[in-house]
């Protein structure tokens, strides 16, 4: 755990409590655990500080070829999961 995500952890409390998250990540599928720039474990990171002390947090992975960093904001299925997330009261 380094110095910066310490800080997060501890002022977590500072963050609006009525708040919903959804943390899209990326997973190219490969031996690398990555979208080719970020690692699923630090993308995954901000779950451990935030879930507790927010209203809804959901993570949506995108696993394969789409889920490379640069192509994920124009993934049909991304597009669609965000806008569920968006303009509705539920998330699947």
């Amino acid at each position: 755990m380094n110095l910066r995500y310490l800080q997060l952890l501890f002022k977590r409390h500072r963050f609006p409590k009525n708040v919903r998250i959804l943390n899209m990540y990326g997973n190219v599928d490969d031996d690398s655990n990555t979208d080719k720039y970020i690692s699923v474990i630090s993308a995954r990171s901000i779950k451990y500080i935030l879930s507790p002390v927010v209203k809804e947090f959901h993570e949506f992975e995108l696993l394969g070829k789409f889920g490379e960093h640069s192509l994920i904001h124009d993934n049909r299925y991304a597009i669609d999961v965000l806008n569920r997330f968006l303009y509705s009261n539920e998330m699947e």
